[in-house]
């Protein structure tokens, strides 16, 4: 149940990013996607905090536990990095 919690939390602070938060805020601007990224991975972390922080609970992600941060970082990344393509791709976002 826990890792569902994290899962949905980074589910929801990811779309809600790269849905309606970029697209009114950064545009094309490369500095403002990165900076909202960063914001955005830090809300999940908190969140993450908040709730699992002192805790010994294990997260298990193919066969491996780990902890919540680690649980929090992997699940960002895994769930950031295509909304960033497609992001991307969508608004024509140069590097």
């Amino acid at each position: 149940m826990e890792r569902l919690i994290v899962f949905v939390v980074v589910l929801v602070v990811v779309a809600l990013l790269y849905v309606v938060i970029n697209p009114l805020h950064s545009g094309r601007n490369t500095i403002r996607l990165a900076i909202n990224d960063g914001c955005a991975y830090g809300v999940c972390i908190a969140a993450a905090s908040f709730r699992y922080l002192g805790s010994d609970i294990p997260f298990e992600l193919f066969g491996i536990d780990f902890g919540w941060f680690w649980y929090t970082t992997v699940v960002y990344l895994t769930l950031a990095t295509p909304a960033f393509l497609w992001y991307a791709n969508r608004h024509d976002v140069r590097f």
